[in-house]
C-alpha cells in the first residue's frame, strides 16, 4: 500500500502513537468495531 500511495504521489508515515492510544481507549476500539481479540499493532497515515 505504501509504494500505491507514492505512485499516487501522496506520502505516508506509519504512527505507533495511534496504536498505543487505541489499546486503552474503549471509544476508538468501539469505533473501529475491534474485537477483543485483535489488536492494533500500527497505522499507517496517508
Amino acid at each position: 500500500m505504501e509504494l500505491i500511495t507514492n505512485t499516487l504521489g501522496l506520502g505516508t508515515f506509519f504512527s505507533g502513537f495511534f496504536a498505543i492510544a487505541a489499546q486503552g481507549n474503549d471509544e476508538i476500539r468501539n469505533f473501529l468495531h475491534l474485537e477483543e481479540k485483535k489488536e492494533i499493532v500500527i497505522c499507517m497515515v496517508i
